[in-house]
């Protein structure tokens, strides 16, 4: 696929290489936000993600960085190292992915917006982290296992956006979210709104 046809969508870049994050300034000084999008492990390098985290140190949650994908491959949760100052982060990588080091995603300090999706996930924990308590939005979305506890919620404060996918453990904490301007529940069967 020819790099035109990866960013014919003005919003998004696809699988840049390191000399098209240049299009980055050119997009962002047309548009609100925009979103770089990684759909392997052989579409990046620590070298072209140390360059996006200067344009996300730049841009703050105007510039989304997204993972997905990965088909058969492993998603190392270590990579995120090199983008410290990413504020917009999307990771939906396909259920039949591994990965690993998760408890990295815990070391990302400038969060403010996190879309998040593991279908085997495991370490339900994660939520725990103190970055996660300065979140503005959040999207949990779905995991094969239902022990999702959204009692983490409590201490998100800010947030603004909530949208969870199947979860409903703990629910009731969503209640005291009072900043939420926006809340969207998906596949919860017999949830109940008296929060």
């Amino acid at each position: 696929m020819s790099a035109l046809q990866r960013h014919s969508d003005p919003s998004m870049l696809n699988d840049p290489n390191i000399s098209e994050l240049n299009l980055i300034d050119e997009r962002l000084t047309k548009r609100k936000h925009l979103q770089i999008q990684f759909s392997g492990s052989d579409k990046y390098s620590q070298e072209l993600l140390a360059k996006l985290d200067t344009y996300c140190q730049k841009y703050g949650d105007r510039l989304a960085v997204r993972f997905y994908g990965h088909y058969s491959q492993q998603f190392d949760f270590r990579i995120l190292r090199n983008i410290p100052h990413v504020e917009n982060l999307v990771i939906d990588i396909n259920p039949t992915a591994k990965y690993k080091n998760i408890y990295s995603l815990a070391e990302l300090g400038c969060l403010k917006k996190i879309g998040f999706g593991f279908y085997h996930l495991k370490e339900i924990d994660i939520f725990q982290s103190d970055n996660f308590t300065g979140l503005l939005e959040l999207r949990l979305f779905e995991t094969k296992s239902k022990a999702v506890d959204l009692g983490f919620l409590q201490r998100c404060k800010n947030l603004t956006l909530l949208s969870v996918h199947g979860h409903r453990k703990n629910a009731e904490v969503i209640g005291a979210l009072h900043k939420l301007k926006t809340l969207a529940l998906r596949s919860t069967p017999d949830f109940s709104l008296a929060f």
